[in-house]
């Protein structure tokens, strides 16, 4: 039969990253069975967001640099999503401007309100279109590395993400194209080597934030690998990443991560 009406659900979100206000996902993890897993319904979809800077202004310097890492993720996963369409196009290429323009102004001036407000808004656009589909590769990587290590989101995110944007990049020059897009956006001279050079902007920026850029700074060993692997190959994120990884893929990823 008919599900049941739930109450009404209104959100403010205190961090700028997930964009879950706008989401009809939410995350679980089972510490006991090491695995993130991820739930979906329309009716959690929230009737009511207000994005009110004034929410985010304890926020501490690395998480919100952690939280905007994330948001910059959902951004350019989405734009080269299997799920990707003109609108959730104009979404992401635009929370991807807010989030250049404001990320470091937020995390090293907590009394920017307008900065704060922004990464706001870039979290909510970069998620809001598609929700399952501002995911991939590095999401994927990531959530195994919070399930089995306890690494913060965010911070897995900014670790995985300039690898998972150098795999993909490799997987065609239909794939590339949506990367040169994005490197165009952020200002960079990238040439044929879109991936690598995208990619290592981000690990500045990373690094720029004060966050770690290797697995091996955040606790996850190199015997880990194998678990890690076991845990991103049932990722549903995956499902939309571009190019679908093997397991061997998936292990050299890591490696190069820590």
């Amino acid at each position: 039969g008919r599900a049941q009406e739930l109450a009404p659900l209104a959100c403010i979100p205190t961090t700028a990253g997930t964009g879950s206000e706008v989401s009809f996902a939410a995350v679980i993890k089972d510490r006991e069975a090491r695995v993130k897993y991820q739930i979906a319904d329309f009716a959690l979809i929230p009737r009511l967001a207000i994005l009110d800077p004034a929410a985010t202004a304890t926020l501490p310097p690395q998480i919100a640099a952690a939280t905007g890492m994330d948001a910059m993720t959902h951004a350019i996963e989405g734009y080269v999503s299997r799920e990707w369409n003109p609108h959730a196009d104009a979404c992401a290429l635009h929370a991807l401007r807010l989030i250049d323009a404001n990320l470091e102004r937020a995390v090293h001036q907590s009394d920017d309100e307008t900065a704060r407000g922004n990464m706001l808004i870039a979290a909510s656009l970069a998620i809001a279109p598609t929700t399952s589909g501002a995911l991939g590769l590095a999401h994927s990587l990531s959530h195994a590395c919070g399930a089995c290590y306890d690494v913060p989101h965010g911070i897995a995110n900014a670790i995985n993400l300039p690898a998972s944007i150098e795999y993909n990049a490799a997987g065609g020059e239909d794939i590339a194209a949506r990367y040169r897009d994005i490197g165009e956006l952020l200002g960079l001279q990238a040439g044929g080597e879109i991936g690598q050079a995208l990619a290592e902007h981000i690990r500045e920026r990373v690094r720029s934030l004060g966050l770690p850029t290797r697995l091996s700074q955040v606790g996850v060993p190199e015997s880990g690998i194998a678990l890690l692997v076991q845990g991103a190959m049932g990722d549903a994120c995956t499902l939309v990443n571009p190019r679908a990884p093997t397991a061997e893929d998936l292990a050299e990823l890591y490696r190069r991560a820590l």
